[in-house]
């Protein structure tokens, strides 16, 4: 579950073009729905990695959370299953 120094970097990149505009430095809850719907997978698994991305439950990512929340999209798209509880590698 480790988020390799590559992967984080994309990861970062992708935080910074969401929240360009945004002068709190998060991405809310609305434009991260939009942003993960485009990976395809079911709404009942974006919702279950938003509730573990999301560690301090504040409907918005920080650049850590979000990063959280991509990798385990990426995971799930190459055939991981998500897990039940937040892995203590990320």
């Amino acid at each position: 579950w480790e988020i390799k120094s590559q992967q984080r970097d994309i990861y970062e990149k992708q935080f910074l073009t969401l929240v360009k505009d945004d002068e709190t430095g998060l991405v809310s809850g609305a434009i991260a729905k939009n942003h993960f719907l485009k990976s395809k997978l079911d709404k009942q698994e974006l919702s279950k990695i938003w509730k573990l991305a999301d560690v301090n439950m504040d409907n918005a990512l920080n650049l850590a959370e979000f990063c959280i929340a991509m990798h385990l999209v990426i995971c799930r798209k190459h055939g991981l299953k998500v897990p039940d509880t937040l892995p203590t590698a990320l």
